[in-house]
């Protein structure tokens, strides 16, 4: 919280000078905070001075989430707030995605759980992998940014010759053909097997 304050102020300044920007903490709690019979899901807590009982300041919030509190069921979420919910609280028993949380930014969490629960090994495994396919994707955009490049600067010099229609298209079929190749060898010298290497290549120069 209070990184997040002093990270506003400018050096030599002072906070009047200019408007600070509201901050908010946020507590996710998988436990009662409070010992009381309330059922409230979430508490939104502003500082209040003791002395004279007023608002110490309207740029600190804190928001607790007791998520023992949400009992709705699945058939129950309405709003996306219900939802978060009440994936925060029954994540770890989930076995696949709710047909009510098919939704992309649902999902991304599921990954990221899925990720979170790798062994050691495992992880260290997944983390290889991960790095090899983006090395390779790496390598097949520079090949093929090459590949484009080469076609429209030879398409401009034969367009000038024979004419920019024909060389244009000349030039950028010659071009990606190039790429391929540079593609191609790249991939094979990473040791993938060469059905694989066709299909990597011809989807991403068509995209």
């Amino acid at each position: 919280m209070s990184l997040a304050i002093a990270n506003q102020l400018k050096s030599g300044k002072i906070h009047e000078d200019y408007p600070l920007k509201e901050v908010y903490f946020i507590g996710i709690l998988d436990f009662n905070l409070m010992d009381t019979d309330e059922k409230t899901c979430i508490h939104n807590i502003n500082l209040q001075n003791t002395v004279n009982g007023k608002l110490f300041s309207d740029k600190i919030h804190y928001v607790f989430t007791e998520l023992l509190n949400f009992d709705k069921r699945e058939s129950e979420l309405v709003t996306v707030l219900d939802k978060w919910l009440f994936l925060f609280r029954y994540l770890p028993y989930l076995k696949k995605v709710p047909e009510v949380l098919d939704e992309p930014i649902f999902q991304k969490v599921f990954q990221i759980a899925e990720i979170n629960k790798l062994t050691k090994e495992e992880r260290m495994l997944f983390d290889r992998k991960l790095k090899t396919q983006r090395d390779i994707e790496a390598n097949i955009r520079f090949a093929a940014d090459e590949g484009r490049k080469s076609g429209r600067a030879e398409g401009q010099v034969m367009g000038r010759a024979e004419g920019k229609a024909e060389g244009k298209v000349v030039g950028r079929t010659e071009g990606i053909e190039e790429g391929k190749l540079l593609i191609a060898r790249k991939l094979l010298q990473k040791g993938l097997p060469i059905s694989e290497v066709a299909d990597l290549v011809d989807s991403l120069l068509n995209s």
